[in-house]
């Protein structure tokens, strides 16, 4: 090898050392996480931005919400929640301090999106205050603190303490071979179904007759009662007064074969429909004209075979 290869080779070997040691000397970031409890420990958690507040608390069955409702969390989005908040991390660099830092990045305490956390033992470990300015990444401090750190996640913006976002929407969930009798009155017809064993027979005043196996309306009632999600519930002062939403527009209840029963009712309200169950009493539920409609069908509708046009009118 020439002597000019190995002066260059020498130096390229002293350039990488020395960038080496460097880097060895540098501080490092630092990394910090936001709530002091272990995740695994956590009892209760409580989001708020104003006059709006969501508490999850953790029960044997898992985690619920327990307030302003109590109801089953929606799993993925709570999941998310919890890796990227709850377990979150973040870089132990003050961003700003005081006053002005607070107001500048949004964190006053009547505008910050607030998260806090209990432990197993009902003792409140970390209350967390958190803003987003159109960036990547949430700015926060620590209630009755004026450091400002940031978090390498979207709090503010992506977990807003809405009950729509959190609820599991399911509101109803009987599978098909549950159901025993279903008996349904609306304005222009009443009938009954009833089951026996695979076979569903229909009755109302005119007509009486067993449903073909494969009947679409058959299996659309039975798939909206298997699965009877609504996102938007109503409760407490902002409810309607049921007395203002006159007679249901259908009522339908439901016996199993266990010989519980449950009442479904709708009520016409604005530009959709409001549902009563009877294991939720306080509740109502905004659905749209689909569900309602599903119950409201005409006889010849549940006599078509597979493959076959209704009579004329049957719509």
């Amino acid at each position: 090898m020439k002597r000019s290869q190995l002066i260059l080779l020498f130096i390229l070997l002293l350039l990488v050392v020395g960038y080496i040691w460097l880097r060895s000397r540098s501080p490092r970031e630092s990394l910090k996480p936001v709530f002091a409890v272990d995740s695994l420990h956590v009892g209760r958690i409580e989001i708020s931005q104003g006059e709006r507040k969501i508490v999850f608390s953790k029960t044997p069955q898992g985690w619920k919400i327990s307030q302003p409702i109590d109801w089953d969390v929606e799993p993925d989005r709570f999941g998310l929640f919890f890796r990227d908040v709850i377990k979150g991390k973040y870089a132990t660099t003050v961003i700003g301090e005081g006053s002005e830092a607070v107001a500048s990045y949004q964190l006053q305490d009547s505008l910050a999106f607030w998260v806090k956390v209990w432990d197993s033992k009902d003792r409140l470990r970390t209350q967390a205050l958190f803003a987003n300015l159109g960036h990547p990444f949430d700015y926060f401090r620590y209630a009755g603190q004026d450091k400002v750190y940031q978090i390498r996640q979207k709090v503010a913006s992506e977990y807003q303490p809405d009950l729509a976002y959190w609820r599991k929407p399911n509101v109803l969930s009987i599978s098909p071979d549950r159901l025993f009798r279903i008996s349904v009155r609306h304005p222009k017809n009443s009938y009954v179904l009833s089951r026996n064993a695979d076979l569903w027979h229909f009755k109302d005043k005119i007509a009486e007759f067993d449903v073909p196996p494969g009947n679409v309306t058959m299996a659309k009632i039975q798939n909206i009662l298997a699965k009877l999600d609504a996102y938007n519930v109503m409760q407490g002062e902002e409810a309607p007064a049921l007395q203002d939403l006159g007679d249901p527009v259908c009522e339908v209840d439901i016996l199993l074969t266990d010989k519980s029963q449950r009442q479904i009712r709708f009520y016409k309200y604005q530009d959709n429909y409001l549902m009563t169950v009877d294991n939720h009493p306080d509740m109502y539920f905004e659905v749209i004209f689909d569900t309602v409609f599903r119950f409201t069908r005409h006889a010849p509708l549940f006599n078509a075979r597979v493959g076959e046009l209704p009579p004329k009118g049957a719509f």
